[in-house]
């Protein structure tokens, strides 16, 4: 039978609590399990009366997520819903159903992993309206996102929108909104019961708030349909081209529907609406484009210039950099529209006196080979003077 020992390694400094248990501010933290063989079966059980009762992870609420076996030792990412008591009882095994036992009714757990979750009490400067609370959504549903600052004092244009699907890294839906206000979300088709939502922003004083939702639920609508995707935006396009704005915009997103994976429709419908003048919207779409397909200049270049015109000029830049890291070669009209982006973003740099991101944007530029000649001629010029008027 395997054997193993268990530390808790919470993400702030644990402190003495009443019964003898740890104090944990963070309702994410680590449970670390030291065990002499190889794991391949892994369980926490959790409870909530010190031991009387215990249940797994899942029915308890709690999300776990397990690491693999290393030099001895497992480590398991846990998140509890609320502030409160809570024991851990960790049960490894092999692969031959060699596995420690389970906690029996009444037994205690090891002093080392009870702990008393508990927040620090903090002033919340942005707030969730929609959702406000738990919701049941389908993929590829609309829905409207709302929130709001509880102070004023926060910079323009700074709020960005983010999800996080099973407890996976943030993804960010788009940027350069305010610090209040709402926005139109097509819910992504992933079947999970833990879709979060985070929005966050930079106050005036340079420091950044942010508000999660609760765990959200998404139920997957159907399997792909790719032909009748393509069909569909072959139609949109067409309307498109007609600048019947609202027909294309109805068929680019049936289009997602029947295939949610389609880089060029989200490319697409990013690009009808920067030509309505709604950037942020543009942006969310060039960013799902590249999610799609990473390995594609084209939404990175589009989203950079959305980026540039919303005055996030460090993120366009890091975008245009990633861009000809890809390569531009054989796509003129992206070359381009990457030279004249970087160019844009080297006049607000020179108005502003911004030497550094002035020489780095015109660097760029002589980069892509396949950048208008009057634009690589003007990076050149100003890089020349750069070379002179430096001391």
């Amino acid at each position: 039978m395997l054997t193993a020992a268990a530390v808790l390694c919470a993400l702030a400094l644990p402190q003495a609590a009443p019964d003898d248990r740890r104090l944990v501010t963070v309702r994410e933290f680590v449970v670390k399990v030291e065990a002499r063989e190889a794991v391949s079966y892994k369980a926490l059980w959790v409870s909530r009366d010190g031991g009387r009762t215990w249940k797994t992870a899942r029915d308890a609420g709690i999300v776990e997520s397990w690491g693999d076996w290393a030099a001895g030792t497992v480590r398991c990412s846990v998140r509890v819903p609320e502030d409160g008591f809570y024991d851990f009882f960790p049960q490894v095994g092999d692969a031959l159903s060699n596995r420690g036992p389970e906690p029996k009714p009444g037994q205690a757990a090891d002093p080392r992993l009870r702990v008393d979750v508990r927040q620090p009490l903090k002033v919340t400067h942005l707030e969730w309206e929609e959702p406000k609370a738990a919701a049941d959504w389908t993929g590829g549903q609309n829905v409207t996102l709302k929130w709001h600052a509880a102070e004023p004092d926060f910079r323009e244009h700074s709020a960005e929108l983010q999800y996080s699907v099973d407890g996976e890294a943030w993804i960010s839906i788009t940027k350069g909104l305010e610090a209040t206000g709402s926005y139109a979300w097509v819910v992504p088709n992933k079947d999970t019961n833990q879709l979060r939502l985070r929005v966050r922003a930079m106050t005036r004083g340079g420091l950044e708030a942010s508000a999660e939702t609760e765990a959200l639920l998404v139920r997957v609508a159907r399997k792909a349909n790719i032909v009748q995707a393509r069909a569909l935006y072959d139609r949109a396009r067409v309307l498109h081209a007609q600048q019947r704005v609202t027909e294309a915009r109805l068929k680019y997103q049936e289009a997602i529907a029947a295939w949610p994976d389609f880089a060029e429709v989200y490319n697409d419908l990013g690009k009808l609406h920067a030509e309505q003048h709604e950037p942020a919207k543009a942006l969310e779409y060039f960013i799902r484009s590249r999610k799609v397909c990473p390995s594609d200049p084209i939404p990175v270049v589009n989203a950079a210039r959305t980026e540039t015109e919303l005055g996030l000029l460090d993120d366009a830049l890091g975008d245009l950099r990633d861009a000809i890291a890809l390569g531009m070669e054989g796509d003129e009209r992206t070359s381009v529209l990457a030279g004249e982006t970087l160019w844009s973003i080297a006049k607000t740099a020179s108005l502003a006196k911004d030497d550094r991101r002035l020489r780095e944007s015109c660097e760029m530029i002589l980069r892509i080979r396949q950048a208008a000649r009057p634009t690589r001629a003007k990076a050149e010029q100003m890089l020349e003077w750069l070379k002179k008027s430096a001391p």
